[in-house]
């Protein structure tokens, strides 16, 4: 976790400054900052323009966000306090887990915690110990316990791809509306594309011979 504390210089005008401190880039406060005439070598911070600048440094003003004489008015370390509370809890939200001593084994071995074999979801359960040290998974399935080859070990997240709906289960799932909007659809597209010429009219045609003539025309436009 890294707490960054930066200064921003932002200039008005000529002579006219203001520095925002801010803490991992979120603004913390802000500070009139004194732009004066630079002599020759003089130091000064941020951007000198026809000799002003400046003389103040970035530092002060981080001072006076941590350690304000006015505190108490100002509670400018109030709200150094809230912004680095809510990095805290991002800090918190990616803290790494200790595993436990199953998951050690797992990922020694890179056995999956989780598979999917033999058509069943099973989770690992235990271990089995070989001759020469070597070791065997066994995995929980819903009709028991069960060693699992490493051919066998296909992770399974949870995100299986679903086989995509067909033409003919789309189109039995539509209501009464959506199957007129579809029928008055096929006609515009065909009559579009000059293919309903020899049709007297979709209407016409049966439910079956409607549908065939969409599909036909579907597969050409694939």
């Amino acid at each position: 976790m890294e707490i960054k504390i930066t200064v921003e210089r932002r200039r008005a005008s000529v002579t006219q400054g203001e520095a925002v401190v801010l803490i991992n880039g979120t603004p913390a406060a802000t500070f009139g900052d004194t732009i004066e005439m630079v002599a020759p070598g003089e130091k000064y911070y941020g951007e000198l323009i026809g000799n002003w600048a400046s003389k103040t440094p970035d530092t002060q003003f981080i001072l006076g966000l941590l350690a304000h004489p006015y505190e108490e008015i100002y509670k400018l370390c109030e709200k150094a306090h809230e912004i680095i509370e809510d990095e805290k809890k991002w800090e918190e939200a990616g803290a790494k887990v200790a595993p436990t001593p199953l998951e050690a084994i797992a990922q020694k071995h890179g056995w999956p915690m989780k598979i999917k074999a033999r058509g069943e979801i099973a989770y690992l359960f235990g271990v089995q110990p070989l001759v020469d040290g070597l070791e065997d998974p066994i995995y929980r399935f819903p009709g028991g316990d069960s060693i699992v080859g490493r051919d066998e070990m296909i992770p399974y997240t949870g995100q299986e791809k679903k086989p995509a709906v067909t033409n003919y289960e789309k189109i039995a799932s539509f209501s009464l509306d959506e199957m007129h909007e579809f029928l008055v659809s096929i006609y515009a597209r065909l009559s579009t594309r000059g293919e309903i010429l020899n049709l007297p009219c979709v209407h016409g045609l049966s439910y079956n011979e409607t549908i065939k003539v969409w599909l036909e025309s579907e597969a050409t436009q694939e």
